[in-house]
């Protein structure tokens, strides 16, 4: 698949983060493509590579001929459970935090 233009990478972020802030929420519907073009100042083609770009990393999914919808809840939370250990391994400690009790063990 050939890599989509720039413009659709940034409509993508920009819809990817109003997923992760809640501004779409999670079994919510995108708004049609007509407005998110107008929106966003790209065409409906833009749009539909950015949508296609959401769904590739499984954050929404798209119904034919009823929209796309934001991923339903059950699997958004998921993604948090993959974030909240995120926080357990940075509370592990740092490389060189390692090395020095190694040195300080061997002497």
């Amino acid at each position: 698949m050939p890599r989509p233009p720039v413009k659709a990478h940034d409509v993508a972020g920009a819809l990817a983060s109003s997923i992760n802030d809640g501004i779409l929420p999670a079994g919510g519907w995108l708004p049609p493509e007509r407005d998110l073009a107008t929106h966003y100042g790209v065409n409906r083609t833009t749009v539909r590579r950015a949508v296609a770009l959401l769904a590739e990393r499984g954050l929404v999914v798209h119904h034919a001929a009823a929209g796309t919808q934001v991923r339903p809840a059950a699997r958004a939370r998921d993604v948090r459970d993959i974030t909240a250990t995120t926080g357990e391994v940075a509370r592990l400690p740092r490389i060189g935090e390692c090395r020095r009790e190694r040195a300080i063990h061997r002497d």
